[in-house]
């Protein structure tokens, strides 16, 4: 099944060096939040540039006011293994282009960028099935179960999403049906 993913989806929890080699070595791309480390440092300098970043993957180029601009992230470029970060001209201080590798910082600098519109929405989806893993949980008391061994495992799961299905599809009926 890993063959066919093109993204692995996570929590904070699982926001660990190793773990992240492991999907990118297996042709993924991690989603996964991140966790501080940072000890009371907001930003750090990219080198010798006018460019500083966050934990979080947001890039800001530093004005000669000392100013902070934000850097829009501009996509990966898979052949130098880095990430293209640039200044709009209508922030006042001009076009600034940097791009950074992601050895700099791997947690930071994900393979698709933390601060762009596609990692929010894949890592939204992640949100999505955990609340469908909320409510099987909840609902279908999957958190207290007895049940022992993978097949009838999968047998309960299965069951109980053919029940979730047949029960939107009903409520779908009800809802298109005329007032009498």
């Amino acid at each position: 099944m890993a063959e066919r993913c093109d993204h692995l989806s996570a929590d904070k929890g699982y926001d660990g060096g190793k773990l992240r080699e492991i999907i990118e070595d297996r042709g993924m791309k991690p989603i996964i939040d991140i966790v501080n480390h940072w000890q009371g440092e907001s930003t750090r300098q990219y080198q010798d540039t006018d460019f500083v970043y966050t934990y979080k993957g947001e890039v800001y180029y530093v004005s000669h006011r000392g100013k902070l601009i934000r850097a829009q992230y501009k996509g990966y470029h898979a052949a130098s293994d880095t990430l293209r970060y640039e200044t709009h001209p209508k922030n006042g201080a001009g076009i600034h282009r940097v791009s950074i590798p992601r050895a700099e910082d791997p947690r930071v600098f994900n393979l698709i960028g933390r601060d762009s519109k596609k990692f929010q929405r894949y890592y939204n989806e992640r949100s999505a099935v955990e609340r469908v893993n909320g409510r099987i949980d909840r609902d279908y008391l999957f958190e207290d179960h007895r049940i022992r061994g993978l097949a009838k495992m999968k047998l309960h799961v299965t069951t109980t999403f053919c029940l979730m299905l047949a029960k939107k599809k009903r409520a779908l009926a009800q809802e298109k049906r005329p007032a009498a």
